[in-house]
Order: structure tokens, then C-alpha cells, then sequence
């Protein structure tokens, strides 16, 4: 009869093995979802160029930015763009912007749009909420 100790290299194998035992039936599945969705095709009678939507001004960004959300502080964001994106991504930032006057808030916006830099923006805030 084999000691509690004897059973724990055994223990340990056998658990090895029931945790990598599951990664093949789950990359069979992804690429069973990757192969269907490459015989998906995108319904064009609902696209709108994003020249008729920048002529609107409905978006004012980079075309490589049109696919998605934003994440980064590139130029040419709205004000609302602009406080999506240090909402989501600075919000301490974000938090301390919402307390900013109107005046302000602008002088972020404007600060952003000469400095598209994340690191001064959110310095800008900080110094304008220091007064």
C-alpha cells in the first residue's frame, strides 16, 4: 500500500491532463465559428460613403478609426467623441473634467485639439482643477 505521498505525482499528472485535454475541442470550435463567419457577406445596401457622412459632420475622424469604437486620443474627435474616449479609458480624467466649468471644459477641448497627447490632456485637467 502506497503512502498519501506516493498517490501525489499521480494526482498531479492526472490533473495536468484534465485541464490541457480541453484546449483541442475548444480551438476546433473557434475555428469552426472563424470558417462560418468567412462565408458571411456585408449587406452594401445600407452602406453610406464616409465622404457624405463627414460632409454632414457626422464624423470627423481618420478613416482608419470609422470601423470601431475609439479608443485613442487621436486629432479630429468631437467634444463627444473626445469625452467617450476619457470616459472609457481615463476616468479618473474623465471624473475630474465633469467637474469643470463649461468655460473650462472648452479650454480642454481646445488645449486637445492643438495637443491630441493623452499624458497633457489629462495634466491640463488636473492644473485647470487646481484653481
Amino acid at each position: 500500500m502506497q503512502t498519501q505521498n506516493g498517490y501525489l505525482p499521480l494526482a498531479t499528472f492526472l490533473f495536468c491532463f484534465l485541464i490541457t485535454g480541453n484546449v483541442y475541442p475548444q480551438s476546433k470550435y473557434l475555428d469552426s465559428i472563424e470558417l462560418e463567419a468567412q462565408s458571411l457577406n456585408l449587406d452594401k445596401s445600407t452602406e453610406i460613403p464616409v465622404e457624405e457622412l463627414e460632409k454632414k459632420g457626422t464624423i470627423k475622424v481618420p478613416l482608419s478609426q470609422t470601423g470601431g469604437a475609439i479608443t485613442q486620443l487621436s486629432p479630429g474627435l468631437t467634444v463627444e467623441q473626445f469625452e467617450t474616449v476619457l470616459k472609457q479609458n481615463y476616468i479618473g480624467s474623465f471624473l475630474f473634467y465633469k467637474r469643470l466649468k463649461n468655460n473650462l471644459k472648452d479650454q480642454v477641448y481646445q488645449y486637445y485639439q492643438a495637443n491630441p497627447d493623452s499624458k497633457l490632456i489629462r495634466e491640463k485637467i488636473l492644473k485647470l482643477n487646481k484653481k
